[in-house]
């Protein structure tokens, strides 16, 4: 009874604290685009090594700028990465984005991928981190065809209390833990996909990374890396 009461507690706390969010973030969003952008732009822009992490969360990776769609206190710019920067041609020795792509829509990943490309300096690298949308799918295919898999055995259980394997793998290939936030995945990426995108814009030495390169989160199993140079 009292684990119920504690339950129903936090559950009220965490809603109170979303909408108070959600009240504040216009506001903040104002301030990040009009005020905190502009002046990090003339702040950084002498720098002489810059790198940039798109969608950096809760915690930036160190020595990164950062850019992100809304507010955040890690966030220097705001912007949608998936349309402009607001950055010059090749600013940036390295780009890094860590399971951002995938919330962009399927049919403008190309372009997106070639606006992160523009503001790399030549000889730089761009890094991208997503949901191994290949490894997801065959685990689908798999258990439809009774092939026993181990890999959702986790404590990942978002709408999914009956612990289904299915909706485990749909979770991770669409995401979406709150109903209240668009936090839902718009593409399945895989690794021909994301490799063939990033030779399209021109980059070359494209390749699969290895899990301990990353810079960010390790999300285990379904990461999926790919890094390319810019000539």
């Amino acid at each position: 009874m009292k684990n119920n009461i504690s339950l129903n507690r936090r559950e009220r706390i965490r809603k109170l604290w979303h909408l108070l969010l959600n009240l504040a973030s216009p506001a903040l969003n104002m301030y990040g685009r009009l005020i905190k952008t502009p002046l990090y732009l003339r702040l950084n822009e002498k720098k002489t090594r810059r790198m940039l992490e798109i969608g950096p969360g809760n915690k930036r990776v160190p020595g990164f700028e950062t850019v992100n769609v809304v507010y955040g206190r890690e966030v220097d710019y705001m912007a949608d990465a998936s349309k402009l920067l607001p950055f010059s041609d090749e600013t940036f020795e390295v780009v890094f984005a860590s399971h951002v792509l995938e919330h962009t829509p399927w049919f403008v990943i190309e372009s997106t991928i070639k606006e992160w490309t523009r503001v790399l300096k030549r000889g730089g690298s761009l890094e991208v981190w997503v949901p191994d949308g290949y490894k997801l799918c065959k685990f689908i295919a798999d258990i439809e065809e009774g092939t026993a898999r181990s890999e959702w055995h986790d404590s990942w259980r978002p709408f999914n209390s009956e612990n289904n394997p299915i909706k485990w793998a749909n979770g991770r290939l669409l995401y979406g833990v709150r109903q209240d936030y668009p936090s839902w995945h718009t593409s399945i990426i895989t690794p021909k996909l994301l490799m063939n995108v990033f030779e399209q814009v021109g980059l070359l030495d494209v390749t699969v990374m290895d899990e301990s390169e990353t810079r960010g989160v390790r999300h285990g199993w379904i990461n999926l890396g790919v890094r390319g140079r810019k000539p």
